[in-house]
């Protein structure tokens, strides 16, 4: 998640790869959980509002990059064909 305090987060290349390194909503959403948990206890003010701007802005630009590609699937191909084109083997 630390991308998203260094990279354009709205690149939707960054948001690609991001995405593909996470591999599930679950994982992202634990992992924003967590982001969110250590900069406050590292450090109270360490989360400006700015920075937790930033966290959910990139948070949701991801999942909602995963919502397109299902959808995209959803229209083109049979779901479960789609969900193993995905994989990455």
């Amino acid at each position: 998640m630390s991308l998203a305090l260094r990279r354009d987060i709205f690149d939707p290349e960054n948001v690609r790869a991001f995405a593909e390194k996470i591999g599930s909503p679950q994982l992202l959403k634990m992992l924003t959980l967590m982001t969110f948990a250590d900069i406050k206890a590292v450090n109270p003010d360490a989360l400006t509002p700015w920075k937790a701007e930033n966290l959910w802005q990139f948070y949701m630009s991801t999942a909602t990059s995963w919502t397109a590609q299902w959808m995209r699937c959803a229209t083109t191909l049979h779901r479960s064909r789609c969900l193993i084109a995905s994989v990455p083997w």
